[in-house]
Parts: C-alpha cells; structure tokens; sequence
C-alpha cells in the first residue's frame, strides 16, 4: 500500500501566515507603541516695559492620589481612572504644572521673583496648591468629551491669608490625541490667567487691609475670599 500524501500547499500557505501574524501580533498592541511626549506652553510674558516691581512668590504644587504620574490621563464613563496609551507629559505632574504655572507668574510682571525655594526670603508671599482634576472625562462610548483642571489651595502675603479655587473644563474638539493635547492646552491657560487675577487682586486687597490701622484692642483682620 502507498503512502497517503496530501498535496495541499494552498493549506499549508495559509497556516504558514496565520503562525507568523500570531508571532507578530504582539508589536501591534498598544502597550508597544512608539512613546509620545506632549509640550504645553506657559501664557505668554508680559510685554510691560521695566522690572516688575511687586513681591517675591514662592510656589508648591502637589496632588491628590492617582494623579502623580506622566501620563495623559482619562475618567468615565463610570470612576475608572485609566490614561492613554504612549502618551506622556515630559514630567510628572505637580512638577510640570508647577514648572508652567511659575514660568507664566514670573511673566505676568505681577511678582518681582517667582521660584519654587520656599526659604528664598522671609517676606515673600507663598502659593499652595493641590491639584485634585487633570485629566480627560470620557463620554458613553469613551470618546474624549471635555479636559477638567481643578485646584484649591492658599494664598499668603504678609500677615494675610485667603484660601482660592480654580476650576475650568475645555471641550475637546475631535477623537484624535492632538484634541485632548489642544484642550489641555486652553484649559490650563485659562486656568491660569484666573490665577494671576485673583492673585493680584487678593494682594491688593491685602495692601489695602494692612494699610487701615488697627482698633485698640483689636485683633488682626484676615482677608478671605
């Protein structure tokens, strides 16, 4: 009896490609994408001619938990906190936004030195923030809906101290990355110019309170806001 031979190449063909897509799939998963790093911009620098001639403001930015990381993050539809894959910030994120947010203060001419050193002298005003919302909210279908920046923190200037918020949501124009990049981008300049302001206006208001002595026997008024 002669050997049983199956002469099916076409078979053979076809298992010989399906092996090497199976081989290969593993490059095509997003965990293996090429890494992106995405730039934001601090606002633009006050074009007001001379040395800015107001206090020294020292800097600390921290977050809640869940947020420190350099990752683009994403929420929703349900709590689930997640991010995008091989999209990054180029630092963690109390470091980076406190790098924009110091570039831009420094810029607005509202302050004389802005820094992050908080010995760097004993009058200068200080700013703690925590960042508690930076990140895309998803819709229904995970398709990116709106960029949400939130911070709160404190405020101090002489002996006067006033507790801010700042909250803004941008909405993202498209699905695509560069969208929620452009989002993020908008949100935190509009963030930011909200800050300057209240800033600004919260040391006015202080200058002007330290300036009204006080009663006899009166104790030392605290401004809020």
């Amino acid at each position: 009896m002669k050997p049983c031979i199956l002469r099916t190449p076409g078979l053979i063909l076809a298992a010989t490609v399906t092996m090497l897509l199976v081989a290969c799939g593993g490059i095509l998963e997003s965990g293996s994408q090429p890494e992106r790093i995405y730039w934001l911009e601090p606002l633009a620098a006050n074009d007001g001619h001379g040395e800015p001639a107001g206090p020294v403001l020292t800097v600390s930015v921290t977050v809640v938990p869940g947020l420190d990381s350099d990752h683009l993050l994403t929420i929703g539809p349900g709590p689930e906190l997640s991010r995008f894959s091989a999209a990054r910030w180029p630092a963690n994120l109390p470091e980076y936004v406190s790098s924009l947010l110091i570039r831009s203060l420094a810029g607005s001419g509202s302050f004389s030195r802005v820094t992050r050193d908080a010995a760097a002298k004993l009058d200068a005003c200080e700013l703690e923030l925590e960042i508690d919302r930076f990140y895309t909210r998803l819709g229904v279908s995970r398709v990116p809906q709106a960029v949400e920046i939130s911070m709160a923190g404190i405020f101090r200037c002489g002996k006067n101290m006033s507790p801010l918020r700042i909250v803004h949501r941008q909405s993202v124009s498209g699905g695509r990355i560069s969208d929620v990049v452009a989002a993020h981008q908008q949100a935190i300049n509009d963030a930011t110019r909200e800050l300057i302001s209240t800033l600004s206006n919260l040391h006015i208001a202080g200058d002007e309170m330290s300036s009204i002595p006080a009663l006899p026997g009166s104790s030392q008024i605290v401004a809020t806001t």
